[in-house]
């Protein structure tokens, strides 16, 4: 299987030596890779990469994601797609099926709000004498979001339904976590804490890979049936992140926390980009990330795979009467 590169030491090299991509710094050979055993590589703040570097990866259909030093998305280089042009004219035709964006749209938030109630459940199943009284009222308050979001008649009130479960989601989400950590509330760049720092990492990590994976599979990740369009963010990608969002980042930040696989040592702070990883916590925070998204869960199939499946799941979507191999030809 393919693997993901993660390169954090400032000041390295990425470059292309006897046919290997080979990290270097101080003159000294860090690690290499045969390139076709490579599938991403996401750089974190200052490295620099050769185009040779480039052209040997982009040739094996990898892409490369340029990261600041803090964790948020400079952007992707992404070679030849695999896709059809005929998946985005489909998608950018079902963008304008209203119909169509609104089942879309109710699935996601479903998904997200019955993973939320999930989660409090199974922590509650865990803790019954310390939380009942705090989880059992935003469980419910989930359950009736979820019938709601089923029955939504337009985006507009699907988005409301959606703010009050993740108000009573986040609402209690304090409850869930460890001491010496706590959540307090929910704030996206900077982060105010280390709880939230972890999720923006997270999200970010996931929204970036779905991002450049819908792009190889030929669709626009700009254009998006929930959280439409606007200019410089990748939409679709945010409508797919939505699904991935609590069963994924927020479990694995939780657990991060309450094994106490990270202390409140890993973190520091600035006034310009808030609370962060240290750099030797973020290499810890990346090793675990990877193995978190390569392992089997209860159904038997990693994260990576989910989000490989979900894609084809769209594609069929957006092109259900479309035999296999006809979208390659053109009309």
């Amino acid at each position: 299987m393919k693997r993901t590169i993660y390169i954090t030491h400032q000041g390295a090299r990425l470059h292309r030596t006897d046919g290997t991509i080979v990290v270097s710094a101080d003159r000294a050979t860090l690690d290499r890779w045969p390139p076709d055993e490579v599938d991403r590589v996401v750089i974190f703040g200052n490295v620099q990469v050769t185009t040779q570097a480039m052209a040997l990866l982009l040739a094996h259909d990898a892409t490369i994601a340029l990261m600041s030093s803090t964790g948020e998305l400079r952007g992707n280089l992404v070679g030849r797609t695999t896709g059809s042009v005929f998946v985005r004219l489909a998608q950018h035709a079902r963008y304008h099926d209203v119909p169509f964006r609104l089942a879309f749209a109710r699935d996601l938030v479903c998904t997200k709000l019955i993973d939320a109630r999930e989660v409090l459940q199974r922590h509650r199943r865990n803790h019954q004498s310390t939380t009942m009284d705090t989880l059992d009222p935003a469980a419910e308050q989930l359950r009736l979001s979820v019938q709601s979001a089923q029955d939504a008649p337009s985006d507009a009130v699907l988005r409301g339904v959606e703010g009050a479960g993740a108000a009573a989601y986040f609402g209690v989400f304090d409850t869930l976590i460890r001491a010496p950590f706590s959540f307090g509330y929910r704030s996206r760049r900077p982060a105010h804490n280390a709880v939230n720092a972890l999720l923006n990492l997270g999200y970010t990590l996931v929204g970036n890979e779905l991002s450049s994976r819908l792009e190889a599979a030929g669709f626009d990740p700009r254009v998006g049936f929930y959280h439409g369009v606007q200019y410089g963010r990748s939409s679709l990608a945010l409508d797919l992140l939505e699904a991935h969002r609590i069963r994924v980042v927020d479990r694995f930040t939780l657990s991060l926390i309450n094994r106490r696989m990270l202390t409140p040592e890993d973190f520091v702070s600035s006034e310009e980009h808030g609370v962060r990883l240290t750099r030797d916590a973020l290499r810890r925070y990346l090793s675990a990330y990877e193995a978190m998204m390569a392992r089997p869960t209860t159904q038997d199939a990693s994260h990576r795979v989910r989000i490989e499946a979900q894609i084809t799941a769209l594609r069929a979507q957006v092109m259900p009467d479309a035999p296999s191999g006809a979208e390659e030809v053109a009309s």
